[in-house]
């Protein structure tokens, strides 16, 4: 989501945020080990990374003006690369098992510091308890991309079958979806 149509004194924050998301980015990137590891990324003005889709992929275009959104979490949008500055493309449903990472991304609104993002994993509705975490905001923004990712050992794809991620918000469940790992 862009930044585009904010008025002229929200600039100096829009600026302050965008010259603390990547240290911010960082420390996470720092402090959480391959896995399941959560990140927090800004977001950005630029157009999604581009790439080719997987044919069950459909394309969402997102309107052009940001609908200003309540606090609470986003629907959650599946990659295969970890996040780094792009919005992620919305409507993956598919992955192919020699993709390095399975990425859930879900955008948080305005949540207050203290607030706790914790994220559980399940495959064929076994539960994944190793890659279970927990993220806790320090610093509100308006608008911030959180990440949670498996990552593979390269010499071995992921096993086919289903992914599912639920994401709870201070002890409550907010959102949950599924991704199918295809050969």
């Amino acid at each position: 989501m862009g930044h585009a149509g904010k008025q002229p004194d929200n600039w100096a924050k829009t600026w302050r945020a965008w010259a603390l998301a990547p240290a911010a980015g960082l420390c996470l990137a720092l402090l959480t080990a391959c896995g399941g590891g959560p990140t927090m990324v800004a977001p950005v003005t630029s157009a999604p990374p581009t790439g080719t889709p997987l044919p069950a992929t459909p394309t969402v275009t997102a309107p052009a003006t940001p609908l200003p959104h309540a606090a609470g979490l986003g629907d959650i949008q599946w990659s295969d690369k970890p996040m780094t500055a792009a919005t992620p493309v919305p409507g993956v449903t598919q992955l192919t098992s020699d993709v390095p990472f399975i990425v859930a991304n879900v955008p948080a609104y305005a949540l207050q510091p203290g607030s706790q993002v914790s994220a559980a994993w399940t495959y064929n509705n076994t539960s994944l308890d190793a890659f279970s975490t927990t993220l806790t905001i320090d610093t509100p923004q308006a608008e911030e991309w959180l990440t949670f990712q498996l990552s593979r050992n390269t010499d071995t794809a992921w096993p086919t079958g289903t992914y599912e991620i639920t994401i709870s918000l201070n002890g409550q469940v907010a959102q949950s979806a599924a991704l199918e790992v295809i050969p």
